[in-house]
Parts: structure tokens; C-alpha cells; sequence
């Protein structure tokens, strides 16, 4: 009876361990294939005109970049800073009525807000400025919020959370990854019910 006990209990973790193993090599795959893929985006020309600019805020190159970008084109388009207080913005705003800001807390949130904004204003594409290794996950949460017939352009933005230390630099992928990750499970389970 012990042996058979004993028996099971080694079958069952060796099972588990099998399942872990797998699990843990499907996600380092997937994760040196993500930081491969990041490191690879164009960075889309001025001249690709939209009627709208959307900068997801998180480090300061992000905004420089998308009122760069703004000032570039002729007319202007409009322009949304997602994800900042007021105050922070205030003297950009003051540039033009065409800026707008929200106080979006995440990135669900940006997409949300940014959605309701682009279809208050008409658009009909819209660029989006953020860093280059977030966009694969706005591109998986964009399938959830985008308003249908609008066209996206991402725009992105190498940075210095990326040119600083190995240890930064793997920090910041590592983290963005595993975001990543839910993101798509949050996809799975909202748009099929696999979960």
C-alpha cells in the first residue's frame, strides 16, 4: 500500500514537473522572442499624416516625441496626452485647443479613454505614440477598445529605460512581458471564455 502511495505521488510529481518545465519554456521562448521583436519597429515617417496624435504617457521621451510630431504637420492634428494629471500638461495645452489630456491610470484605461475621445472628435486614424517595447501589449488591448473603421499607426519610442544597465534593461522587459502575457489571457478570456 506504501509502495503504491508512494508510486502515485512520484507519477504525480513528475507530471507536474513535465507541465512546469514546458510551461517555463513556452514563456522563454515567448520572452526572447519579445525582446528581439521590440528592438526591430520602424519608426513611421512625419510625412504619414493623421488626423490624431495619442501619446501614452510613462517615460518623458514619449511626450517630447508626440509634441514633436505635432508641431511637424501642417494642419495640425489633434493631440491627447493620456495618462497625466492636469497640472503637469498645463503650459503645453495652453499651445493650442487642439491638446487634450486625460488621467488615464493604465493602460486598459488609455485605450478606453483615448476610444471614447477619437469618437467624439470624428477621427478616422489616429497615430499612437508610446514606447517600443509597449506596443505589443497595445496592440493586443486595442483589439478590445478601437473604434471599428478607425486606422492606428504605432509610433515608436526608443528610450532610456533601455540604454541604461543590463540589469534596467532586463528589469523593464521582464516586467513589460509578463504584462504582456495577462494581457493576452485577458484577450482569451473576454473574446472566447477559455479560461
Amino acid at each position: 500500500m506504501i509502495k503504491r502511495i508512494s508510486g502515485a505521488i512520484f507519477f504525480v510529481s513528475l507530471c507536474l514537473y513535465r507541465a512546469f518545465s514546458i510551461c517555463f519554456l513556452f514563456w522563454a521562448c515567448g520572452f526572447f522572442l519579445f525582446a528581439y521583436m521590440v528592438q526591430g519597429y520602424d519608426v513611421p515617417s512625419d510625412m504619414v499624416k493623421t488626423d490624431g496624435i495619442i501619446v501614452f504617457t510613462g517615460d518623458m521621451y514619449r511626450v517630447e516625441e508626440s509634441i514633436r510630431l505635432f508641431n511637424s504637420q501642417n494642419p495640425k492634428p489633434m493631440l491627447r496626452i493620456s495618462g497625466v494629471r492636469e497640472d503637469c500638461i498645463a503650459s503645453i495645452k495652453g499651445r493650442s485647443e487642439k491638446i487634450s489630456s486625460d488621467n488615464a491610470k493604465d493602460t486598459i484605461c488609455n485605450f478606453a479613454l483615448s476610444a471614447q475621445w477619437i469618437e467624439e472628435n470624428n477621427l478616422h486614424s489616429v497615430r499612437i505614440v508610446t514606447s517600443n517595447y509597449h506596443i505589443p501589449r497595445c496592440a493586443i488591448i486595442s483589439m478590445l477598445f478601437w473604434p471599428t473603421g478607425v486606422t492606428k499607426v504605432f509610433h515608436p519610442v526608443y528610450q532610456s529605460a533601455l540604454k541604461g544597465s543590463l540589469e534596467q534593461h532586463l528589469r523593464t522587459m521582464f516586467l513589460e512581458y509578463n504584462k504582456l502575457v495577462a494581457s493576452i489571457i485577458l484577450l482569451l478570456e473576454y473574446t472566447m471564455g477559455v479560461l
